[in-house]
């Protein structure tokens, strides 16, 4: 989120408390926001109409630069050593004729290798060259070409010369994962019970792990004793799993009953005795709703609507829809008859939640809204103000005496705060810098009121200025200026 800066030098005129009123120290605080810190883990009991078995891939991408390793010079270190690696199948599935693969002995490379691939299966075949009397440890490093992700051996092998590490038979598998974006895993053997699970249990059913809203594993059912064996990324220890099913019978997704922690090597269940789990309820109506057309310019694909009543969430969308060029979400709603609903929505650009007023009416016999003339829902935006400007306001030099951490600066428009302004002291300058929040829709003026609690006066700006949100106005190093004036009464 960008920040804008608005320098200020307060002329303030000398006074005496017989020319101007003292003041308490005001109490302004700014109107609460609903700025999001995090994407909501908005969740559902509700199965979700998908009429394809859904794409769901662990991302492992990040963005380590590709390195420069070079083979060493053969005539500078006459030593060798053969090191025959292969990745790990969760790796594996990544690997491209791209990749690379290095032998690191302190910071210098001794060895370098691309994949070969025999018979399907990709190998590292690293020559690693050193001086007949090198006593130091190997790290294998690997580069992902699709994941731009450098990773690092956890163990290191001693160097040995004229030593074959692994074979083609019994290649070594360095762990490698653990340097990576999901480092903690453990296994499930997961069985539906079939007394419960409303559908039919068939080959290439899906079964997938998410922590909030992120992937994190999947498998296909293979088997005919209808047994998942889930692998389980983490990023830590303790992570809460969601179990999302696919079922072709169905063509619905569903969530899972059960939900567990991640436990670093761990495993649930076992082939013989696998841990049975149901299935969430079924939706009660579906909800086709569009945004207003006042958010089209901050609206993006990692925006989420819900459907809640009271504080309970009955339906996440399934789908985002495109018609007419405009984005309609499509909802599951588990909701009864003449219950009262609110929708929430989260604007992921301007990190924020809106809402629409505890007053609207679904039935759990019919739809609200279609994919075609979808509902626009009336979201509250007059008491919102989600777009931020900054501003810096240095006092001048006059009374820099009387000037402290015990004042107050606050930004207002009209009557509401809309900001407090914090104290700092930069380059022997007394600053208060102050996050202004703005509504959208409407331009906006910004006043300053200022308080010196040594001379207990209150101040306010002689002009306003305008919300401008995502630009620039002054600089520390080159401030702007603006007139104060002492509040008489």
């Amino acid at each position: 989120m960008k920040y804008y800066i608005i320098v200020c030098i307060l002329l303030l005129v000398q006074c005496t408390e017989e020319e101007y009123p003292t003041f308490e120290v005001p109490t302004w605080e700014p109107m609460p926001e609903s700025f999001a810190t995090q994407v909501p883990a908005w969740n559902s009991e509700v199965g979700t109409t998908s009429d394809t078995a859904p794409d769901w891939f662990l991302n492992l991408k990040e963005n380590d630069a590709l390195p420069d390793w070079v083979a060493p010079d053969q005539n500078l270190y006459p030593g060798s050593m053969t090191a025959i690696i292969r990745l790990t199948p969760y790796l594996e599935r990544y690997v491209t004729d791209k990749d690379q693969m290095a032998a690191i002995i302190g910071d210098e490379c001794h060895g370098v290798a691309l994949p070969t691939n025999i018979d399907g299966v990709s190998y590292f075949f690293i020559q690693i060259k050193a001086a007949p009397d090198e006593q130091d440890d190997i790290t294998f490093k690997y580069y992902s070409n699709s994941n731009n992700k450098l990773y690092t051996s956890v163990e290191k092998v001693p160097y040995r010369i004229d030593k074959i590490y692994g074979t083609s038979q019994s290649p070594i598998y360095p762990d490698f994962e653990s340097s990576g974006k999901y480092p903690y895993y453990m296994n499930a053997f997961l069985q539906p019970d079939l007394q419960i699970v409303p559908f039919e249990v068939q080959e290439n059913d899906r079964i997938a792990a998410f922590v909030g809203n992120e992937y994190r594993g999947s498998v296909s059912l293979s088997s005919g004793n209808k047994i998942f064996n889930l692998e389980i990324r983490g990023k830590a220890a303790g992570e809460p799993v969601v179990l999302k099913y696919y079922s072709h019978a169905t063509k619905m997704i569903y969530q899972v009953e059960e939900t567990f922690n991640i436990e670093h090597k761990a495993q649930k269940g076992t082939e013989i005795a696998p841990a049975k789990f149901g299935i969430m309820s079924e939706a009660g109506m579906i909800a086709y709703v569009s945004i207003p057309e006042i958010f089209s310019s901050y609206a993006s694909d990692n925006d989420i609507v819900a459907a809640f009543v009271a504080d309970e969430c009955r339906g996440v969308f399934s789908h985002r829809l495109s018609v007419n060029g405009k984005n309609v979400f499509r909802i599951p709603v588990r909701i009864n008859l003449n219950e009262k609903a609110t929708f929430r929505y989260y604007n992921s650009t301007l990190e924020y939640i809106f809402t629409t007023g505890n007053n609207i009416f679904l039935s759990s016999t019919s739809t609200f809204g279609s994919a075609t003339i979808p509902k626009v829902l009336t979201l509250i935006t007059d008491e919102c103000h989600p777009l931020r400007m900054t501003a810096v306001f240095e006092i001048s030099d006059n009374l820099v005496k009387d000037i402290s951490q015990k004042d107050k600066l606050a930004a207002f428009v009209n009557d509401e705060c809309r900001g407090i302004g914090k104290f700092i002291e930069s380059n022997e300058k007394k600053i208060f810098k102050v996050e202004i929040n703005g509504s959208i829709g409407p331009k906006e003026k910004v006043s300053i009121k200022y308080y010196n609690a040594s001379l207990k006066f209150q101040y306010e700006s002689a002009k306003s200025f305008d919300f401008v949100p995502e630009s620039s106005f002054g600089s520390i190093t080159a401030p702007e200026s603006i007139e104060l004036k002492v509040i008489k009464n």
